[in-house]
């Protein structure tokens, strides 16, 4: 159901007066023609005018689609009736002339509703609109003050009080019907100007419809009717001037009360937006999470909020009291006294800096200052804004990443890389300046024991003692490094002096003289130091190294704990050593390996029991390498994975031809560097070389060093234990000279032990010696583990092992290596060996 409105009403209103009326005309009953109780009719034509206006206010408040059709057909048809009244010959029944004015800017009206979408066509309807409404609203007023002048003009018909009201109803409901049409935006924009607006133009109208009365009231005297000066005609003429000169005035009037609204709206929403611009400010300022302030051009605070008293320690009565200079750094001082001279001459707008401050209980307080000018309309500064970040937290960890950078983490010594750059600045100043500086390259000594033993950290420990002593012992200007593991570096600036060079080098070998308790074990640890002097040892950083490390090579070959100085001889043994990785590297791929097998006797059955397989280099300049030696230069040139897979490949497939042959009884042992069985898939990789080469298990015997058991028990464990699953021996070589505990031969399930030979070769010849090669093999045979004599060169030395019950011997007296066609032989016929003539 649509909503009833003022157009509607006023429609359905002129609809039923102006019917009413056609009916009682035509029916001739007065009293149907007109329900109004007074002597006055509606002309014909009038009321068809009003039946045609009352029609289409009613169609376009109901059917808005025919609203435009409706409006246009009203307004042609209400000015084709007034046309007709300008004759009365063409059609009787004729309106009073202020009607037909009335109906005439009624019906060009509703010609121009469906047009005010533009501006122009709304304010020429709004203007005829309102002399519609004041046409039938005077003429009632008429009625009522008895003034016959204002609804008859001059001679002219008079307007009846019928046609009044409902010119005056035909005037609100246009201005219903024009009010939804319009945009009011031009007009107003809010409830306070539409209501000033309103009060304006009612009071203008009420003057201006008073004056009109007045004039006409004047006119109707008798002294204005027998004034002769004025004619009658003015009446009309007056009438129509000041309803004319009304709409017009309210008119100019409606549009400048609007720019003085509209201009007190801006001015209002500028404050406000003003207002909401300072509060937001406000908020943003003291909730802020970095510290802000407002600074003045002295330097005083003017404003800070709780972050920046946060970040500094103080409240914010002390900083408001205080100068912002008064926390500043000195250092920083001098760049933000150009900054600021810069913000106030107006060259730069703003500035970001990292600064130091001082908290209020003296610590350095690192920030990122943040400033600019504020200045007034004019462009004259006024104060400073600052914000202030604190970067504490940040400048602190990069500060450790820049020293994490330069130095060693455990110790807090250089590292490799500021090394480098030391020397590199040391070798720049002494080229200038003709000067030396010497280069000290130190080694712990048995550091890999320590760590073995004692375990990892408490190596740490002794690290980070042995970097203090060395800091105590050196000068200030001496620069010391730690580069890897147990190696330390350091540098002796301006001298070059080999006596004063010795001098401190003395110092800092006594430096661990005293002994390092850790974890309740008094350590006495000990270095081996080579040196090399610019400029004789070298121009370069890499030559002064090499050569450094030369000595320090030298110094371990002469014992350890002492120093050595880079000498051309060094330098000449270190390039041959260089040549022999050279060509171990090569080695391999051109066949010069060959594998050497010796023989070792069960005593028990005298009967040959095995062989080991030993490594021989086949290389002119290289004849005399031993296979110790062999083993070292492929560890140092990473081919002992390899050359470990060769040997035992060749091996095996070496021990499956001697068993077809006859000789089933035979073991194999192999040695096995560290890394070998350290590395990926180890025990996988020997079971798939035992199954290829159709050699069984239970005859291999791998022989490990002391150490290896020391390094990492828990592995090493579970890889012999997966090996003597699979029946595999289990022997431990050169016994006697490593740090092996009797507890880990229980552990491991030790097959056999091997005497060492330093301890075989001294049999007899001390009796200390013999007593414990005589202990080792007593407390093996309780244990149930098979003893190997190895390095049997003498009769002596093979009784004595006999009488002591050693399981086997291996050595020069029962065969010295040799290739595969000498043992195949020696296998064939044992008793040339003189042991079987014993």
């Amino acid at each position: 159901m649509k909503r009833i409105t003022l157009s509607f009403g006023a429609g359905l209103s002129l609809v039923l007066m102006s019917a009413l009326n056609i009916l009682g005309d035509s029916l001739s009953f007065y009293s149907v023609g007109s329900f109004i109780p007074f002597d006055f009719t509606m002309s014909f034509n009038s009321a068809l005018c009003f039946l045609f206006a009352g029609s289409a206010l009613l169609v376009s408040n109901q059917y808005p689609l025919l609203q435009k059709k409706s409006d246009i057909s009203a307004g042609t048809a209400i000015i084709l009736l007034i046309l007709l009244t300008i004759n009365p010959f063409l059609y009787f029944g004729k309106m009073a002339e202020n009607s037909a004015i009335a109906f005439l800017f009624s019906g060009i009206t509703f010609l121009l509703l469906p047009m005010t979408h533009k501006k122009p066509a709304a304010i020429i309807a709004q203007t005829l609109i309102f002399c519609v409404f004041i046409l039938g609203f005077s003429a009632l007023l008429g009625f009522v003050l008895e003034l016959k002048s204002v609804y008859s003009w001059y001679q002219y018909t008079g307007m009846s009080l019928t046609s009044a009201l409902c010119t005056a109803i035909l005037g609100l409901g246009l201005w219903s019907a024009w009010s939804k049409k319009i945009d009011y935006s031009w007009i107003h924009t809010g409830k306070q100007e539409k209501r000033i607006i309103w009060l304006s133009s009612t009071v203008i109208f009420c003057v201006l419809f008073l004056s009109g009365l007045l004039i006409a009231r004047m006119l109707q005297t008798e002294i204005a009717l027998s004034d002769r000066l004025i004619d009658e005609e003015i009446e009309p003429t007056l009438l129509i001037a000041t309803i004319v000169g009304m709409g017009l005035l309210l008119w100019q009037l409606l549009p400048l009360v609007r720019e003085i609204l509209y201009s007190e709206k801006k001015l209002f929403e500028t404050n406000t937006r003003l207002r909401e611009s300072e509060n937001r400010f406000r908020s943003a300022f003291d909730f802020a999470a970095i510290g802000m302030a407002l600074i003045s051009q002295q330097g005083r605070f003017l404003r800070v909020n709780s972050s920046l008293c946060q970040i500094l320690g103080y409240s914010e009565r002390e900083l408001l009291t205080m100068d912002s200079r008064y926390i500043l750094h000195p250092d920083d001082l001098k760049a933000t006294r150009k900054f600021v001279r810069d913000l106030m001459e107006g060259k730069i707008k703003s500035y970001q800096f990292v600064q130091r401050y001082f908290h209020k209980k003296g610590e350095i307080i690192w920030g990122l200052l943040s400033m600019s000018m504020i200045s007034d309309q004019f462009g004259n500064p006024l104060y400073f804004i600052a914000q202030l970040q604190n970067i504490t937290a940040e400048k602190t960890a990069e500060e450790r990443l820049r020293h994490l950078a330069y130095h060693d983490a455990l110790t807090g010594l250089y590292n490799r890389n500021r090394l480098e750059q030391q020397i590199q600045e040391l070798l720049v100043s002494a080229q200038r300046h003709k000067e030396g500086f010497a280069l000290i390259f130190i080694d712990l000594d048995r550091f890999k024991n320590i760590n073995d033993t004692l375990g990892h950290d408490a190596g740490d420990v002794l690290l980070q003692i042995v970097a203090q002593r060395l800091k105590n012992t050196v000068r200030s200007t001496d620069a010391i490094a730690r580069i890897g593991g147990d190696e330390f570096i350091i540098i002796l600036p301006d001298i070059n002096k080999v006596d004063k060079i010795a001098t401190i080098v003395r110092k800092i070998l006594d430096s661990l003289l005293q002994p390092i308790m850790i974890k309740g074990h008094e350590i006495y640890a000990t270095m081996s130091i080579g040196v090399s002097v610019y400029p004789y040892d070298g121009e370069d950083i890499a030559t002064l190294m090499k050569n450094a490390d030369l000595a320090l090579y030298r110094a371990k070959e002469l014992g350890r704990n002492n120093y050595q100085f880079c000498t051309p001889e060094m330098t000449a043994k270190a390039q041959e050593k260089m040549a022999r990785q050279n060509a171990i590297v090569h080695a391999l791929a051109k066949h010069e390996f060959e594998l050497y097998y010796q023989p070792k006797m069960d005593l028990k059955t005298r009967t040959i029991s095995g062989v080991e397989a030993l490594l021989r280099w086949h290389n002119k300049e290289y004849e005399n390498v031993n296979a110790e030696e062999i083993i070292h230069l492929a560890e140092e040139t990473g081919v002992i994975i390899a050359l470990n897979d060769w040997v035992l490949k060749t091996a095996c497939n070496q021990m499956s031809a001697w068993h077809k042959a006859g000789f089933s009884s035979l073991t194999l042992a192999v040695n096995l560097s560290s890394r070998q069985f350290k590395q990926i898939n180890f025990a996988e990789n020997l079971l798939s070389v035992l199954s290829k080469s159709n050699f069984p298990t239970e005859s291999l015997e791998l022989e490990i060093t002391e150490s290896l058991l020391m390094q990492d028990p828990e592995y090493i464990f579970n890889i012999l234990s997966m090996l003597k699953e699979k029946n595999i021996k289990i022997v431990i070589d050169d016994f006697g000279t490593g740090y092996s505990s009797l507890d880990y031969l229980r552990r491991f399930s030790i097959d056999k032990i091997k005497i060492d030979k330093k301890f075989v070769q001294k049999i007899l010849k001390d009796s200390a010696n013999d007593s414990i090669v005589t202990a080792i093999i007593a407390m093996a045979n309780k244990l149930g583990i098979k003893t190997v004599a190895e390095g049997v060169e003498t009769s002596e030395q093979y009784q004595f092992l006999v009488r002591e019950k050693c399981r086997e011997i291996q050595g020069f007296y029962l065969m010295k290596p040799a290739n595969v066609e000498v043992i195949t032989q020696f296998l064939s016929n044992p008793l040339q060996s003189p042991v079987f003539r014993e």
